[in-house]
């Protein structure tokens, strides 16, 4: 049986396989997020960009619980969802708006015509884009650990729905509104 001590436990956090993790949940984290950083960048608003960046990584680990087995799974449908970014970025670079399910909606409610006439042969560098998107994505992924502990999955989203839960109370100082929430 091996005893954990404390400075196993803090060799271990800060070991070059962590950090390689690390490395790899940001910039998975970041693709996914690079439309609202792209809107938040073009239009100067460094505060709601960090911001945003916590919050999108919390929601992102909320659901691991469910996939501790076969994380492969989770993987894959957050390549597919970086895959998207490059379609969620043309509202930024085209009308400098917030990428948003109105939005997206109506890009994917156009017709072919519609969509050769505003980018014409660009729309070939958009494909490839997010093909390019989903096989990084999950060539980035594919370095994380297949499965988790049932212990360390229950862990990661707990921390995640803490942190989900404290949202509103990041967002104000004055608690008056919440008493009275928990009054009704």
């Amino acid at each position: 049986m091996q005893v954990h001590t404390k400075s196993n436990v803090l060799s271990s956090l800060f070991s070059v396989r962590s950090f390689k993790i690390l490395v790899a949940l940001f910039f998975v984290i970041f693709l996914i997020y690079l439309p609202y950083a792209a809107y938040f960048i073009k239009n100067s608003v460094v505060n709601y960009l960090v911001i945003g960046f916590i919050i999108v990584s919390v929601f992102l680990f909320l659901p691991v619980v469910f996939f501790y087995r076969r994380l492969r799974i989770y993987y894959i449908l957050l390549s597919v969802v970086a895959a998207l970014t490059p379609v969620s970025v043309l509202p930024v670079l085209l009308i400098n708006s917030q990428a948003n399910t109105e939005m997206i909606g109506l890009m994917m409610d156009t017709n072919w015509q519609e969509v050769k006439e505003l980018l014409g042969w660009k729309i070939f560098l958009l494909i490839g884009a997010c093909i390019l998107c989903f096989f990084l994505c999950k060539k980035i992924l594919y370095t994380l650990p297949k499965q988790l502990s049932f212990k360390q999955g229950a862990a990661i989203s707990a921390t995640a729905l803490l942190l989900v839960l404290l949202l509103p109370f990041s967002r104000s100082r004055d608690l008056y509104y919440y008493t009275q929430i928990l009054n009704n």
